[in-house]
Parts: C-alpha cells; sequence; structure tokens
C-alpha cells in the first residue's frame, strides 16, 4: 500500500470505522472456549528499510515476538492464518526474487518456531507484495501485475509445506465463469476441520484474461458456489473467508478502482456480490484481512450480518496523512479468534506500541490482549 489518496482513505476510515462494533459486546459473560484461530498480516518493511543481509525484508522483531506471544496462547489455537505481504516486493528480477525473500522468511519462520515450540499449521495468503510488481510511471510508482509471482508463489507453497489444505480451487477450464488466465486451485481454494469449521482462502490479487488486468480481481463465481455447498453441508457448522484486501471499507462506498479494498466496478461488482452472498448465509460468520496497515473490527454497511476485521498491523510501516501532524493511534501485534462453546465468536486483539524506528530491531514487548469483542447476528 503506497500513495497519497490511500493515506487519506485510512485517515478517513479511522474517524468512521469504531461505529461498526457494538459496544454492549465486549461486555457478555464469559464462556468457555471450544476452538480458536491467530489472524495476521502486513508484516513487510519498505526495502529502504530492509538490512542487506535480510533477504526476507520483513519486520524481523515483530514477527519474533508475536510467534512468541502465540507459542503461549492457551487454548491452543488451530491455525495460523497470514493475511498477505509477508516480504516486500520483488522487482529486481520478477519471479526470482520474490521466491528468494519467500525462502528467506521461511527459515526465520521455522527457526522462530523451532526456538517457541510453536506447533501450529500456518496458512499464508498472497498480498500485493508477493503479487504485483511496482513500475515506475513519470517517477511515480505503480503496481501492476507480476505474472511469474504466481508461479513462484505456488511452487514456494508446494516447497515450504504451507500450501497443505490447498487445491480445490478454481481453475481456467470451461465455463469459467471468472476469466481466470491460468489455474488457481492452489491460491483461492477451501477446506473444513474436524470441528465443523469451513475456511475459504481468497487470493485478492486473481490474474485474469482482460487486457489490463485489473487490481482487485477475485474468482467470485468459484467462492460463491463453494460457499453454498458448504451451508448446505451438514457437517459444516461455520463459514470464515480469509483475504488480503478488504470486502470494503466500513463507512465508505464500494472502492471501483480496486486500490484498497476488492474491485468493484459498474460491469464486475465482485465486492457487492462478495458482500452479498456472504450475507445471505446462516452460517457465515467473519471476513479476515490485511493489507490497510491498522486493526479493525467492522459490521460492513448496508449488509446482513457480514462482520470484517482487518488485522494488518503485524508489522508493515503505520500510514500517516501526507500532509499536517495527524497519526492514527497504532499499534503493532495479532488477533485471535474464539469459537465458543455456546456458539459466539469473538475476537481478541493483541497490541503492543510501535517502536521508533517502527522497524527496530531491539527484542519487542509481549502483546497484550484488549477486550473480547463478539460478533453476533441478528
Amino acid at each position: 500500500m503506497n500513495t497519497m489518496i490511500r493515506a487519506w482513505l485510512l485517515s478517513l476510515l479511522l474517524c468512521l470505522s469504531g461505529s461498526g462494533v457494538r459496544a454492549a459486546d465486549t461486555a457478555l459473560p464469559p464462556a468457555k472456549i471450544a476452538a480458536s484461530f491467530v489472524i495476521l498480516g502486513d508484516n513487510q518493511v519498505g526495502q529502504e528499510q530492509a538490512s542487506a543481509k535480510d533477504a526476507s525484508h520483513a519486520n524481523l522483531a515483530q514477527l519474533r515476538q508475536t510467534l512468541k506471544d502465540i507459542s503461549a496462547l492457551e487454548p491452543k489455537p488451530a491455525y495460523i492464518f497470514f493475511a498477505g505481504d509477508l516480504v516486500d516486493h520483488g522487482d529486481e528480477d520478477p519471479g526470482q526474487t520474490i521466491a528468494d525473500r519467500l525462502d528467506a522468511w521461511t527459515k526465520i519462520y521455522r527457526q522462530a518456531s523451532q526456538e517457541f515450540g510453536l506447533q501450529i499449521p500456518l496458512v499464508p495468503l498472497p498480498g500485493n507484495h508477493e503479487m504485483m510488481r511496482v513500475e515506475f510511471k513519470d517517477g511515480k510508482p505503480l503496481e501492476a501485475s507480476n505474472p511469474q509471482s504466481y508461479a513462484a508463489w505456488q511452487k514456494w507453497l508446494a516447497s515450504s509445506g504451507f500450501g497443505r489444505f490447498s487445491g480445490n480451487g478454481p481453475t481456467a477450464a470451461a465455463p469459467n465463469l471468472d476469466q481466470l488466465a491460468e489455474d488457481n486451485s492452489r491460491i483461492t481454494y477451501s477446506f473444513d476441520d474436524a470441528d465443523g469449521n469451513h475456511f475459504i482462502i481468497i487470493n485478492t490479487f486473481t490474474l485474469n484474461q482482460q487486457p489490463e488486468p485489473p487490481r482487485g480481481w477475485i474468482p467470485f463465481h468459484w467462492i460463491a458456489e463453494d460457499a453454498r455447498k458448504a451451508e448446505a453441508n451438514p457437517n459444516v457448522r461455520r463459514i470464515f473467508a480469509f483475504g488480503h484486501m478488504p470486502i470494503r471499507i466500513a463507512g465508505l462506498p464500494f472502492d471501483a478502482q480496486g486500490d484498497n479494498s476488492i474491485l468493484n466496478t459498474e460491469t464486475n461488482p465482485l465486492a457487492q456480490k462478495l458482500q452479498d452472498t456472504f450475507g445471505q448465509l446462516s452460517k457465515f460468520r467473519g471476513y479476515f484481512c490485511g493489507h490497510l496497515h491498522l486493526w479493525d473490527c467492522s459490521l460492513l454497511p448496508e449488509s446482513k450480518d457480514v462482520w470484517q476485521v482487518i488485522a494488518g498491523n503485524s508489522g508493515s510501516k503505520p500510514i500517516k496523512r501526507s500532509m499536517g501532524a495527524w497519526q492514527a493511534p497504532f499499534f503493532y501485534g495479532f488477533t485471535v479468534t474464539r469459537i465458543h462453546e455456546d456458539g459466539r465468536i469473538g475476537v481478541v486483539s493483541y497490541q503492543r506500541p510501535i517502536p521508533d524506528p517502527y522497524y527496530s530491531a531491539a527484542p519487542q514487548p509481549p502483546a497484550i490482549p484488549q477486550p473480547e469483542i463478539f460478533l453476533p447476528r441478528k
């Protein structure tokens, strides 16, 4: 994420987003936790901050402390969902650079996991920093599709073992209603667990067949069919969805350009359709994402019980308004979603202060859990 308009949108978002949480939901009596999972996103640091020795281009101090914090959680989470932007763009050599950074990140992740005794399946999602490259037009950086990154991501999923749940997603076979340029079965996909949960993993930067592939494209037709099958499956009790980009930014119109949330043009209202589809499912419990370098929990406007949690606060550079001294109350950390035995779904934001500089290599303090916010349905 970069550009001045995105920073302006973020400033407006932070003024509006708090209205999505119902205050009474944090005061409900406690209940026994049946299961939980972790969500975090956007840990990459900019190239100007990354050390030459840090091939991962990740905020290592924040990543290490987050993994240490997660390893101490009780009960033990079932999964860690990493909602994209693990690393920074790979621009020097399209495809190979991002592959090298992902491999370097994997070594760091495995070393820290072994050190902290972390044995929880990781489910990573691609973000714009993995799927796109930076081009300069009139001296300004712009993101463009990078087909080489798709092959690099899929190869990394296979070699790292992080793609263990993937493989049932959409392909480019006829009738190809989603206009896919290639097989996406290992990038967008779904899986069930023994606790009755159905998880939908969405690539929000899907490469499509249009002459100039638009940003924020998703394989909506496949997602809708998969979600409806899960709704009809008696073994599925809850449906959760994950992507890098938000469906929409609470308090703002749908994003026609796909800059900050899923694409929503007149001819391809993908975000609107996705929101409407999830709202029609009695088992749907929440959409989790990143991209915006902040934390937010909101009931999406004009939706029927579609809750969205933005957990893009795991270590990327906080975004300030381009003019003036305004700064949002940012914090770093991760999010735990709790499935209670009485059927309630709650989210807990674990927060730690942002150091100065934000990419400080010094050891970071543990993240402190905030009051649980429940995501009720009408």
